[in-house]
């Protein structure tokens, strides 16, 4: 019999949810609190943990998001926020943690990815994950007009701001629907609060949120969030400076054109990988910047 217990879905319970906190931050340099505080950490983030007594020494949590892949919807589970207590390694609690999701949600959703650092992916093909390749999209632009329509950015901390923030990443549709991501909600709100936090505008005219930054003449789009499928070209105009040379798409873009320069992704200690997906891909994709967990 173990000397550990296992325990999930426990983020209202303070003293746990502190001691997952500590491990977060020792392992990856995380806190979540604040993303809890703001009400942002919600039932679509779900942590498994072990416990030494009151302490979390070991977790894995699941993301359950909806990927539509060319037209067809999946409900998928991400897995991530994989960590143990160098004092408790090599003792199967991540093993366990797994195959606890696995019995909750083999029968609930389609398929489970994630993305595996190097030193854990023998683990993760022991798992059943099969590596897949994701690939970059690029294309070379010049904007020739700027449309009058406004845009203004949005800062996270006020209180109108965020109430659009929450209208729209809730309503959120897929971007494309050869390969989209939606209800990242609690995840999108994770980026805006601790990485892309001056990267929010909002365009009035096609009530939408680009977020994006410009450097070198590169314009790094890193999400478009809106209510419909808004063609993403049509967005660039309004965002664009006058030096920018070329677009980078940190997702997979709704643009049909010769332009396009699609590369295979090379991610430094980081590979991403399905189990259970029965798909071939027949297409090049990314999974967007802000729904990794």
């Amino acid at each position: 019999m173990s000397q550990f217990r296992m325990i999930k879905d426990y983020k209202d319970i303070e003293h746990i949810r502190t001691s997952f906190n500590r491990l977060a931050k020792e392992t990856f340099g995380i806190d979540f609190e604040s993303w809890y505080a703001r009400g942002f950490w919600n039932d679509r983030y779900i942590c498994y943990s072990m416990l030494d007594g009151d302490r979390v020494i070991a977790n894995i949590s699941m993301s359950k998001l909806s990927i539509c892949i060319e037209g067809k919807t999946y409900e998928a589970i991400q897995i991530g926020t994989v960590m143990t207590h160098p004092d408790y390694r090599k003792q199967g609690l991540a093993r366990q943690l797994m195959e606890a999701i696995y019995r909750d949600y083999d029968e609930r959703c389609d398929f489970y990815y994630l993305f595996g650092n190097d030193f854990a992916y023998d683990f993760y093909r022991k798992l059943g994950f099969s590596p897949s390749q994701e690939h970059t999209f690029t294309m070379a632009y010049h904007n020739h007009e700027k449309p009058s329509g406004g845009m203004r950015q949005l800062h996270i901390n006020q209180p109108e701001d965020l109430a659009l923030i929450m209208r729209l990443t809730k309503n959120k549709a897929y971007i494309d629907k050869s390969f989209g991501i939606k209800d990242e909600q609690a995840l999108l709100l994770f980026y805006m609060l601790y990485v892309y936090t001056d990267d929010i505008f909002y365009l009035e005219d096609k009530d939408t949120i680009v977020m994006y930054k410009i450097e070198d003449g590169v314009l790094v789009l890193i999400d478009v969030i809106s209510e419909n499928q808004v063609p993403v070209d049509s967005l660039l105009p309004y965002i664009a400076t006058e030096d920018v040379k070329q677009v980078e798409f940190l997702f997979t873009p709704n643009i049909d054109t010769t332009s396009m320069v699609v590369k295979a992704l090379e991610k430094e200690d980081s590979t991403t990988m399905f189990r259970h997906l029965n798909h071939t891909f027949n297409k090049p994709f990314r999974f967007s910047a802000c729904s990794h967990a």
